[in-house]
């Protein structure tokens, strides 16, 4: 929780210091919607950065300890897991 406090304080300054503003875990319900536009599936983002009401990047941290052992050539259970690499790849979408 210290770690989450200290990303949210240093991306809310970093935001501000450069003409941005910064929203803390915004719940989104446009985001996946399905045949009918209806919600299908929410996002929650840890911070997501604006210029002018619109969204220019996305912060959510994905630090576990397992992913930072392994070396080079990680062994499979230390590898980034589809489920995170799916929410990567979501967001720069």
């Amino acid at each position: 929780m210290l770690f989450e406090r200290l990303g949210e304080n240093l991306a809310t300054a970093a935001a501000k210091h450069h003409g941005y503003s910064a929203r803390l875990q915004p719940t989104r319900s446009d985001s996946l919607l399905d045949g009918g536009q209806n919600v299908y599936r929410r996002v929650r983002p840890d911070i997501v950065i604006y210029d002018d009401g619109a969204p220019v990047a996305v912060l959510d941290a994905k630090y576990k300890p397992r992913y930072t052992t392994g070396g080079p050539e990680p062994a499979a259970r230390n590898r980034v897991s589809v489920e995170d690499a799916y929410q990567l790849f979501f967001y720069a979408e």
